[in-house]
């Protein structure tokens, strides 16, 4: 009877700390269910580490340094900075003629204020740094450069091949630039150095170049800081998705783009491909990392009206031809999207 009377003890014993030891699985087995849930976008997150956050500066670096001395309002399509100059002037008042016209036009007397558009071209001492800079990163895009008294035309990565980026080197930069001079028909035509049948850039009304930046557009609406970085496009017919298609655009088109990034000894093209419908839903139903983004950014947009004057906040209604959207942008959130879509590319 002992005998018996001990047996079922052991067996209680032994059922009861299997349920103990069960019960202690229960939430490894619960963490490990959750886990399987995290999405694809909380995955590609985790997997960034130092060396891609580096390489992420690196290239939102490239994206929005070396941009021209002044954009202009009717083209707008760049990622700058906040003292970028914009004009506001029209490129459509330039008119192409010659000096035998001018003086036949009935509308002109002689005496009439004209503004003489002189195009020459420019030397600039630039390093090879620089140069690459301006050209947003692109190894293809082209450059002038003076060497040994002759002007020659070279790709950017071919000026890399002679001048490392690494180097000190100087290198003459040769530039197309435009000069305006106010003056009148008269004076045109007795400069007996102008051919009276070549044609000229002339703009008929008195000129006053009128410029802006993006602080001063945004002065007492936000604050602007030195890192501040603005996505400016003018809102043009294709635009026909609102602000949100202008965001996704454009960022879809500046990463895919691709800039030179040196990767140990060398510096290559690379290209960060954003999936048109990663703004999209995702299967869960929640909002994709992009979605959020391009959603926080829409509903934060700025709309300069450059015809009448005027600042508005997220309209519902954008006009094309005499718009630009201004959309503010951190140095870390651009960093982001780029380690977000090359950890999920596997670059």
């Amino acid at each position: 009877m002992k005998r018996l009377l001990l047996a079922i003890a052991i067996l209680v014993i032994l059922t009861l700390t299997g349920y103990l030891l069960l019960q202690e699985e229960t939430p490894e087995q619960s963490l490990v269910a959750e886990s399987e849930t995290i999405t694809a976008d909380e995955t590609a997150q985790m997997v960034a580490g130092p060396v891609l956050r580096k390489e992420a500066e690196t290239y939102i670096s490239e994206i929005t340094s070396g941009k021209k001395a002044q954009i202009d309002v009717k083209t707008a399509d760049d990622f700058v900075a906040g003292d970028q100059s914009i004009s506001l002037s029209s490129g459509q008042e330039i008119e192409i003629t010659t000096p035998a016209e001018l003086i036949a036009d009935e509308g002109l007397s002689p005496d009439a204020p004209v503004t003489l558009v002189r195009e020459q071209e420019q030397i600039e001492i630039k390093t090879p740094a620089q140069i690459l800079a301006e050209a947003g990163g692109n190894l293809d895009s082209k450059v002038k450069i003076l060497e040994a008294g002759q002007i020659r035309e070279l790709t950017v990565g071919e000026l890399l091949e002679k001048y490392p980026e690494s180097s000190k080197s100087s290198v003459s930069v040769v530039k197309q630039v435009e000069q305006f001079e106010v003056t009148t028909v008269k004076e045109i035509l007795d400069d007996q150095s102008t051919d009276k049948n070549k044609p000229i850039k002339i703009i008929k009304k008195p000129y006053k170049l009128k410029s802006t930046t993006v602080d001063e557009l945004l002065m007492g609406e936000t604050d602007v800081t030195d890192a501040s970085v603005f996505y400016v496009k003018n809102v043009g017919r294709d635009d026909k998705q609102g602000i949100w298609g202008i965001v996704h655009n454009s960022l879809v088109r500046n990463f895919a783009s691709g800039i030179a990034i040196r990767r140990h000894e060398e510096i290559k093209k690379y290209q960060v491909a954003i999936p048109v419908d990663a703004d999209e839903r995702l299967a869960n139903h929640s909002s994709s990392f992009l979605g959020r983004m391009i959603s926080d950014k829409t509903s934060k947009s700025y709309v300069y009206n450059y015809e009448n004057g005027k600042m508005g906040r997220n309209p519902d209604l954008i006009y094309p031809g005499q718009e630009i959207v201004i959309i503010s942008f951190t140095p870390e959130e651009l960093a982001e999207i780029y380690q977000h879509f090359v950890a999920r590319s596997g670059l």
